[in-house]
């Protein structure tokens, strides 16, 4: 049976649970998908919810089991789950009261934010597996992550701190492959996790298993190089390269690792439970993987400039029209430790970061020589501090 059509993404929900048995749903789109308003949240697949109204001010979003986040330009949340579940409400009106937020994370019954500060703050329901406990002190950090068990903080060090469920050593600290290069992003899954370096070297650890219990291997050292973005699903990993293709490995029962072939000018990643799902520079969104809840079908989405996956869902955030988006990016920067970290949303493109040490000079402005990475859905750039002040600014 096939869900009803509407003219309004808001009431699919509503005329798919209506239609279909509870342990069947997923989206239909009977619209063109060109009409979806900028700033609209498209959720499709299992657990679908009411989003909230569409929002030019949404920069990023952060798909869970039964709840979702969005984050707006101004630092506040939006946040809706599931109703008649406690923790889900729980989760709900925390994040209405939070502010100066910069990133974002959600998984089953735990969020997690990190602030323009650098700290961070998680809360969640019960048996959470000690996940919504900072370690006291916590600071410096520039990215975050959860696990199905466990929550990870990335500092502008280049440290990794994990807490949760037995996941690193004893001190909080996850063991990684030694490296030389700094990490300027982290992933995690089930069992496992992935860092990206400064490099662009992957560095898996812990252990990535099949439904069987085997560890899987990345199957070609290839997939660990030339990388700018990592994603983890609970069985399966993904690296988005350099050149814009995707490699993946780990569980691929459901072909959730079969890559289409020709993929390519990719600019985001994002791994599900049993799927994965790739955002393209021009706007398209294309996800592979298991289809139960018709959660591959992505309905010839257009203009989307974010997307989020888990569980057996995903969540497209619609970016402005041509010719409606603002003209220059905010920016944001971190000093710490002797580094600077500056930030953008990564919706925009074609930028150039450009640094000055005095603005009274003329040809005062020099390009940053650090390729911007995607993390958390922001284009970050991690440099070192050399004497006297530095002013920043992008341009295109």
């Amino acid at each position: 049976m096939k869900p009803k059509c509407v003219t309004q993404w808001s009431a699919v929900v509503s005329a798919c649970r209506s239609s279909l048995p509870a342990s069947i749903l997923f989206l239909t789109v009977c619209r063109a998908p060109a009409s979806l308003a900028p700033g609209e949240i498209v959720d499709w697949g299992q657990n679908l919810m009411p989003v909230p109204p569409p929002s030019i001010h949404y920069t990023a979003v952060a798909a869970a089991d039964a709840d979702n986040l969005a984050l707006k330009d101004d630092g506040t949340l939006v946040a809706w789950s599931m109703s008649g579940i406690q923790w889900s409400d729980i989760l709900t009106n925390t994040a209405a009261t939070l502010s100066n937020v910069t990133a974002i994370a959600a998984i089953q019954n735990v969020n997690m934010v990190l602030f323009k500060n650098g700290t961070v703050y998680a809360w969640g329901g019960d048996d959470n597996e000690g996940m919504t406990n900072v370690p006291p002190g916590l600071s410096n950090v520039m990215a975050i992550a959860l696990g199905a068990y466990h929550s990870l903080a990335l500092q502008t060090n280049g440290t990794i701190v994990s807490w949760g469920g037995d996941y690193g050593d004893e001190s909080g600290n996850t063991v990684l492959p030694p490296t030389n290069s700094l990490i300027t992003a982290i992933a995690s899954g089930l069992t496992h996790g992935l860092a990206l370096t400064s490099d662009g070297t992957v560095l898996p650890w812990g252990n990535l298993v099949n439904l069987s219990g085997n560890v899987i291997k990345p199957v070609d050292p290839s997939y660990l190089v030339n990388a700018k973005a990592i994603a983890a699903g609970d069985y399966h990993a993904l690296v988005l390269k350099t050149d814009g293709t995707v490699a993946a490995w780990g569980e691929n029962d459901d072909g959730e690792c079969n890559v289409p072939s020709g993929l390519t000018n990719v600019v985001a990643i994002s791994a599900g439970d049993g799927h994965s799902v790739a955002l393209i520079a021009d706007g398209t969104v294309v996800a592979w993987g298991d289809n139960t809840f018709g959660v591959t079908n992505t309905f010839g989405i257009t203009n989307a400039v974010a997307i989020s996956a888990e569980y057996e869902h995903t969540l497209a955030l619609i970016g402005p029209l041509a010719g409606t988006a603002p003209s220059q990016p905010p920016l944001s920067k971190l000093v710490s430790d002797n580094e600077f970290i500056v930030t953008w949303p990564s919706s925009f493109s074609g930028f150039t970061l450009e640094t000055s040490t005095n603005l009274s000079k003329t040809n005062f402005w020099t390009s940053v020589a650090t390729q911007p990475v995607v993390v958390n859905s922001q284009n970050t750039v991690t440099n070192t501090i050399t004497n006297g002040a530095h002013f920043f600014r992008l341009v295109k």
